[in-house]
């Protein structure tokens, strides 16, 4: 014998959930595309080009004002449409996408955070969260090189000198 329900809720049955998959391979590309069929920015598609993006990453300490440090870095992002499995940019698409990365907000956004991403590998869990950022998007060939300088101030010592 099973017990009755002390709140007298009315359980409804689950709904099914439906797979997001695209019936047709043209939806599929359509989906992908770092552009809408209407010319705008698909933000989701950027997110996954700049995540794949390999990056090299650089910094230093350095005195600041006031008896503080500045720490100044940059990070290289080389976005590369086919190893992100997207569509291939024609030149124009190149330029179109390079010139987002440097006046899109939204775009923007996206690149400051891999960068900080990138900045908090180098600093550890001494990370601040306010830096100063800036991006230099350039085409080269098929890519789109990305070069972010930042600028953070650190409230202690972040960087080590490898002594302990």
């Amino acid at each position: 014998m099973s017990r009755p329900d002390p709140h007298q809720i009315a359980r409804r049955p689950m709904v099914r959930a439906g797979v997001g998959v695209p019936r047709h391979a043209t939806q599929a590309r359509a989906a992908s595309a770092l552009f809408t069929a209407d010319g705008r920015l698909d933000v989701d598609a950027l997110h996954r080009l700049v995540e794949l993006a390999p990056a090299v990453s650089e910094g230093q300490a350095y005195p600041g004002p006031g008896g503080g440090e500045q720490f100044l870095g940059s990070t290289v992002l080389t976005l590369d449409p086919a190893a992100a499995k997207l569509p291939p940019l024609d030149a124009d698409g190149l330029a179109r996408l390079a010139d987002a990365l440097a006046h899109d907000p939204r775009a923007r956004h996206v690149l400051r955070d891999r960068v900080y991403r990138e900045m908090a590998r180098l600093l550890g869990p001494d990370t601040p969260d306010a830096f100063d950022f800036g991006a230099a998007p350039r085409v080269e060939g098929d890519r789109v090189h990305v070069v972010g300088d930042f600028e953070a101030t650190l409230e202690r010592r972040a960087v080590t000198d490898g002594r302990p």
